[in-house]
C-alpha cells in the first residue's frame, strides 16, 4: 500500500471512529439521560419534534392545534399513547393534513384546538407542513436518533431552559358542552380564506370519522379571545355540527383558570399542561 492510500486509509478510520463517538454521546443523552427534546431553541424545530415523534405508530390520542396544544406532553418527552401535533404559530390544519395525507397514522381519537382554527389561513404550505415532506421526516420518525428530538443543540437548549417534564398529573373532572349558538351565525359572514378552510377541516374530518377515527374539538385555557374570533370558533362549531359526529370540550370555562398556572398570558406550565391532558385522556377512556 502506497504512502497517500496507508493515509487516506488511516484519516478516514479516525473520522468514522470520531463520528461514532459522537452518535454514542449523542445515544447516552438522548436514551440513558432522557434528554429528548420537547421546547428548542427553534419554534420549527419544536413543532418538527413533536411531529415526527408522533406519527409512528398510531397514537391512543392525537392532538391538533397551535403552540397552545404544543405545551401538553406528547410522545416527544415520554407519552407514548398521545401524538402531540400542536404547530407553533401554525394551527390544527398542519397536524389534520399530515394524518389524512398518511404522513401521520391516524389516531383512535383526534383533539382539535378550536381556539386558534383560523390562524394563518391566508400562508398557504406552512413551513412545517413543507417540512414534512421531506425523506428526513420519515427517517426520524422511524430513528428518533435521527430525528430532531434528538438534535445536540435542542438537547442543550432544553437542559439550560430547565423546564420540567410533566408527563402525569390529576386531571379535571369535564363534560361535553352542548355548542351555543352566535347571533347571526352564517358562513356569508367569513372571508373567502376562512370559508376555504372552513371546507378543508370538513372534508378532512369527515374523511377521518369514515374511518373510524373519534373527534373531540376542545376550547383551551389560553388568552382572552376577541369578538371576531369568537364567532369564528362559534359558527365552526355549529356548522360542523350540521356534517359530523364530535364532542365538544370547553375546557376554558369548565376548568376554573386560578387552579392552573401559565408561563405567559396564553401558553400552560408543565404541570398544568399534564393536568389538562390527563382530563383529556379520562374523557375518552370514558367515552370509549
Amino acid at each position: 500500500m502506497s504512502h497517500g492510500s496507508a493515509s487516506k486509509l488511516k484519516f478516514m478510520t479516525s473520522l468514522l471512529l470520531s463520528v461514532g463517538v459522537c452518535f454514542c454521546i449523542q445515544a447516552y443523552f438522548f436514551y440513558i439521560r432522557d434528554a429528548g427534546t420537547g421546547k428548542t431553541e427553534s419554534n420549527y424545530f419544536s413543532t418538527f419534534s413533536r411531529f415526527q415523534a408522533g406519527a409512528k405508530p398510531a397514537a391512543e390520542i392525537a392532538l391538533a392545534g397551535s403552540s397552545i396544544t404544543g405545551r401538553l406532553p406528547g410522545r416527544e418527552i415520554g407519552n407514548q399513547d398521545i401524538a402531540n401535533l400542536g404547530s407553533d404559530g401554525g394551527s390544527a390544519m398542519d397536524g389534520l393534513r399530515l394524518i389524512t395525507e398518511g404522513r401521520i397514522d391516524p389516531p383512535s381519537w383526534l383533539v382539535i384546538e378550536v381556539n386558534t382554527l383560523y390562524r394563518a389561513v391566508c400562508v398557504g404550505e406552512t413551513l412545517i407542513y413543507q417540512g414534512a415532506q421531506s425523506p428526513w421526516f420519515g427517517v426520524g420518525a422511524k430513528q428518533p436518533l435521527l430525528g430532531a428530538s434528538a438534535r445536540p443543540t435542542g438537547m442543550l437548549y432544553a437542559a439550560i431552559l430547565r423546564r420540567p417534564k410533566v408527563l402525569v398529573a390529576d386531571g379535571f373532572k369535564v363534560t361535553a358542552n352542548d355548542i351555543v349558538l352566535p347571533v347571526d351565525s352564517s358562513l356569508d359572514k367569513f372571508t373567502e380564506g376562512e370559508k376555504n378552510t372552513f371546507d378543508s377541516y370538513l372534508s378532512q374530518l369527515q374523511r377521518l370519522q369514515n374511518q373510524g377515527v373519534k373527534i373531540i374539538i376542545a376550547n383551551y385555557p389560553a388568552g382572552e379571545m376577541t369578538e371576531r374570533e369568537e364567532f369564528l370558533m362559534n359558527t365552526t362549531l355549529a356548522e360542523l355540527g350540521k356534517s359530523i359526529k364530535f364532542s365538544y370540550l370547553d375546557l376554558r370555562n369548565q376548568i376554573p383558570r386560578q387552579d392552573l398556572q401559565f408561563t405567559d398570558p396564553i401558553h400552560l406550565a408543565p404541570e398544568s399542561a399534564a393536568r389538562v391532558l390527563q382530563t383529556i385522556r379520562n374523557f375518552c377512556i370514558e367515552n370509549n
